[in-house]
């Protein structure tokens, strides 16, 4: 069975570049038209699905919202497949995190699958429910499905399902706004959980 992971449209946090994790921001306008624009591509593809999950966030809801009238697909709201919780660092941008956080982002960039953010999760707490959350979708159904999610959750995993390490995520794996990855549910099944490399 193949999952289709879906980065939502842009918001207004995306184009300031701050840091949104579980912070509830809106698709603006241009992510609005993404997501139409990712609807039709998808059906010019052919791509075939039955259902889409997504993430509870606005952001993801409202793109799954409209991809699913496109597709014409049932779209059920999965709690666990949210972005990760950055904590205090949300609603800064990376520059000022560096600026007001040296020390914690120094120790947090190092080791960032296991430390967590001040008042936030690891991208490890992250990963364990996404993976939760995928492997109970791919025990009930049984064609292709279309997750819609958040750019630090399909660059974990991708990272995870490669045996790569997390200081790659962004190098290797950026995706940008209703970017599209495919992934087989069978591998999420089978991978542990266990250390990086």
């Amino acid at each position: 069975m193949k999952i289709y992971l879906v980065r939502h449209g842009e918001t207004d946090w995306n184009t300031k570049g701050k840091i949104q994790g579980q912070t509830d921001i809106s698709l603006n306008d241009a992510g609005r038209r993404q997501a139409e624009e990712l609807g039709e591509m998808l059906i010019e593809k052919k791509l075939r699905a039955a259902v889409i999950y997504t993430s509870p966030q606005k952001r993801a809801a409202e793109t799954a919202r409209i991809i699913s009238r496109k597709l014409e697909l049932p779209c059920h709201i999965l709690p666990g497949l949210q972005e990760n919780c950055f904590g205090e660092w949300e609603g800064l941008t990376w520059e000022e995190v560096k600026t007001h956080y040296a020390q914690y982002f120094q120790e947090w960039y190092a080791n960032r699958r296991y430390q967590r953010t001040p008042g936030g999760e690891s991208y490890q707490d992250m990963l364990e429910r996404v993976v939760d959350a995928l492997r109970r979708i791919a025990e009930q159904e049984s064609e292709d499905i279309i997750i819609v999610s958040h750019s630090a959750v399909i660059m974990a995993l991708r990272c995870w399902l490669n045996d790569d390490s997390f200081s790659n995520m962004v190098k290797k794996y950026k995706v940008g706004n209703v970017g599209i990855v495919e992934i087989q549910a069978e591998d999420i099944m089978k991978k542990g959980l266990g250390p990086d490399k």
